[in-house]
This record gives structure tokens, C-alpha cells and sequence, in this order.
């Protein structure tokens, strides 16, 4: 008996210390089974969903600059790509726009003489005058045509390139009785209002149409309006003509009165005179019948104005001015 106590006090002790690391010190318990035997280590692997494909190159949008000033959209995306502007009262600054271009004649290369033709007969130390018609040809020209060609005058047309092809006949004939055709431009603009390249393409357009009618390249320039500054003889130069004007304005675009017309001509006329007139109404056409006869009977020989150059003794140069005989009064 004495035995069985002594084991029961041995193993009491030893029941309580179980007991207290089973259920008083569960770290401890963990720990020691985490070293005592260790867990092997898993590779967990975790599928993402793909990342959708970059495009290439993707398109970008156009950035629009608006100045805050104006607020104005740049002319590439405006609607139209013409901003009308008024024209301020400064002519220098403006520019007017011609008609379609595409209307006119195309511009081949002038491959032909200038007009010098000068009869024979003429006595240069009579006195003379030129004759000279703007605007035309019209059908009042054919009446001076007549009275020129019965009295044996000559007289010198500056004509409009776009009224050469529906008056061809009364150019070819203005042309076979000796008279003089020049350029009055393609379509009656103010040059001094075009730029250079506009002024090129009504002057260089007249002179073919006037060279593909008479075989000829026209000898001078007649402005309309008479308007005329540097760009204007710059143009006339590059073209080869000199600009005609005129001394004796019978002012018939204004009065239209034959009988003042007459006078005007008749009261001032003087020795180597540029005379202008308009053959494009009839008022102009009945006094230049009678002025053609009262002219010769007179004493003056009714001539071309490269026929009164060249009797004056004067070499027109081009784009130099001239308005007489004898050069510039």
C-alpha cells in the first residue's frame, strides 16, 4: 500500500503539468508543433483577366485654337474658306475680283508682229491728227467705218477683248481698211483697282484676241478710265506696250449730243492731237461722220497713232505715257 501511494504521487504531478500544456498554453502547444513539424510550402497561383489590346495609332482629334480677341474659328474649319470683308474708302488696299477666268480666252504665247504699218502719202510736216474710239466694236462703229473709208482717213479703235468674237466682222474690217486695232483691256476694269496679276490677265488677254483677229500684236495701251499709276506701267512694260491717253476730250460718254461733240473737236483742235471719243452710241457716230470730212477740209490728215508717232519723229517706249504727237503735252 505504501507503494501504490508513492506512484500516485508521482503521477499526480505529472497530470497536472499534461494538463496545463494541453489546454493553459495553446501558443506554446502551436509553436511547438509548427517545429516539430513544419508545413510544406504551396505555390498558389492566381489567373488575372487579359488587359485589352493597345490600338495603334489611334486617330486624334483636331485641336481648334480660338483667339479670344476674335473668337474667330480658323479658316480650315470655318465653313468657307472666303471671308467677305467691305472695302474701306483706301483703294490701295482693296482688290476687286475679275470675272470667271475660265470665260476668257486662254493665254498662248503672242507669236506675232507688232502693228507698224505706215502708208505712204503722208506728209509729216502737214498737220495731223489721230482720230481715236474706246469701248468698242459695237455697231455704230460700221458708220465711221464708212465715212473713214469714203474721205480716206484712217483712225486708230481701242478695242474690248470681250466684244472682239461677237463683232468679229466689224473688227476684221477695222482691220482691212487700215486702221489701227489696240488694247483697251479684256473687260473695261479700273487696272488701277487689280493687282498686277489681274492687270496682266486683262491686258494680255486683249492683245491675243486682238492678234488672232488681225495677224498683229497691238502697238499701244489705252487704260479705261485713262487710270494709270506705277504697277500699271510696270504690267504695260513687262507686255510691251506703251499707254496712249489723249489731249482733246470731247467728253461724248457725257453729253451725248452730236452737235456738241462736233464743237468740241471742231473749237480746239490743234497740230498732233490724241482725240478720244466712244464708238459705242450713236450721238458719237453721227458727229464723228461730219467731223471726218470737216477735219480733212481743214487741212488735217486724219492718221493712226502709230502712223502720228512715228511722223512725230517720237519712239514709244513701252510702259512710258503718251497723250499727243509729240509725246506727252
Amino acid at each position: 500500500m505504501k507503494r501504490k501511494f508513492i506512484t500516485a504521487l508521482i503521477l499526480i504531478p505529472l497530470i497536472a503539468v499534461a494538463a496545463f500544456v494541453a489546454f493553459g498554453n495553446g501558443d506554446i502547444l502551436e509553436n511547438l508543433t509548427a517545429v516539430e513539424t513544419p508545413q510544406p510550402e504551396i505555390d498558389v497561383i492566381v489567373e488575372l483577366e487579359p488587359e485589352p489590346p493597345a490600338e495603334k495609332n489611334p486617330p486624334e482629334e483636331p485641336i481648334i485654337e480660338i483667339d479670344d480677341a476674335s473668337d474667330e474659328i480658323p479658316n480650315e474649319y470655318a465653313e468657307s474658306d472666303v471671308l467677305e470683308t467691305e472695302n474701306d474708302d483706301n483703294d490701295d488696299d482693296s482688290e476687286e475680283l475679275l470675272p470667271d477666268e475660265s470665260e476668257a480666252l486662254p493665254l498662248p504665247e503672242i507669236n506675232y508682229p507688232m502693228w507698224q504699218t505706215v502708208r505712204s502719202g503722208i506728209d509729216p510736216y502737214r498737220p495731223m491728227i489721230a482720230l481715236t474710239f474706246d469701248d468698242g466694236p459695237s455697231i455704230h462703229t460700221i458708220p465711221i467705218l464708212d465715212a473713214l473709208e469714203f474721205h480716206g482717213g484712217l483712225a486708230t479703235f481701242f478695242v474690248l477683248g470681250t466684244l472682239l468674237e461677237s463683232h468679229r466682222d466689224i473688227a476684221q474690217r477695222i482691220h482691212m481698211q487700215g486702221n489701227e486695232i489696240a488694247n483697251h483691256t479684256w473687260s473695261h476694269q479700273r487696272l488701277t483697282d487689280l493687282s498686277e496679276s489681274d492687270m496682266h490677265f486683262e491686258i494680255y488677254n486683249a492683245s491675243v484676241a486682238i492678234a488672232e483677229i488681225t495677224g498683229f500684236a497691238p502697238a499701244s495701251l489705252r487704260p479705261t478710265y485713262g487710270a494709270h499709276n506705277e504697277a500699271v506701267m510696270r504690267v504695260a512694260e513687262n507686255l510691251n506696250l506703251p499707254l496712249v491717253l489723249w489731249s482733246l476730250d470731247t467728253r461724248d460718254w457725257y453729253t451725248r449730243d452730236a452737235d456738241m461733240i462736233f464743237d468740241a473737236v471742231m473749237d480746239n483742235v490743234q497740230d498732233r492731237d490724241i482725240i478720244i471719243m466712244h464708238d459705242i452710241r450713236e450721238p458719237t457716230a453721227e458727229a464723228a461722220m461730219r467731223l471726218i470730212p470737216a477735219l480733212i477740209e481743214q487741212g488735217f490728215q486724219l492718221v493712226t497713232v502709230s502712223e502720228l508717232f512715228y511722223h512725230s519723229g517720237v519712239t514709244p517706249t513701252p510702259g512710258r505715257i503718251y497723250n499727243f504727237g509729240g509725246g506727252r503735252r
